[in-house]
């Protein structure tokens, strides 16, 4: 006849001893676990595409308002806006900007059809009115840097006439 033995899964009663670093160790990768979880929940899970689309309207309503601080709030401190071959520098020269030549703007339809390039950057197209009466349609590329604008760039503009 065979007896059961009585064995027990405690490691300290078999003869090993707990390691301290275990413990650290399962109790670092529960709070990255954690923290990716919660970072995930945070996350507002809006794409690029959408981060560029915002940008690209608040840009548009920043100019067609005369905002400075609107059209300067999409860019990056050290932002560049190129207007035709024209370089505005940063985001304090792009404001001045604004503020020079904005009031012409007196429309600026919102931005429907942005589109990302195979190297990152966005493009779209933008309609505005210009002195209340000239509509013009311009092909506008970007560069993201996180949630701003690092580069602006007017690459055509034609006007639109009544046909």
């Amino acid at each position: 006849m065979s007896t059961l033995q009585e064995t027990s899964h405690r490691p300290e009663e078999q003869g090993h001893k707990t390691r301290p670093w275990m413990w650290i160790a399962i109790a670092v990768v529960a709070v990255l676990a954690i923290a990716g979880i919660a970072w995930i929940v945070v996350s507002d899970g809006t794409s690029d595409i959408d981060t560029a689309t915002e940008l690209a309207n608040t840009w548009a309503q920043g100019w067609e308002e005369n905002d400075p601080e609107a059209v300067g709030s999409v860019l990056t401190d050290d932002g560049i806006y190129i207007n035709f071959g024209e370089v505005v520098r940063n985001k304090e020269e792009t404001m001045q900007d604004v503020r020079n030549r904005g009031a012409r703007v007196t429309e600026a339809d919102p931005v429907t059809d942005l589109t990302e390039t195979d190297d990152g950057t966005f493009t779209y197209v933008a309609e505005y009115t210009v002195d209340g009466t000239d509509r013009f349609s311009a092909i506008i590329e970007i560069e993201l840097d996180g949630d701003f604008v690092s580069r602006l760039e007017w690459l055509s503009m034609e006007e639109i006439t009544d046909s």
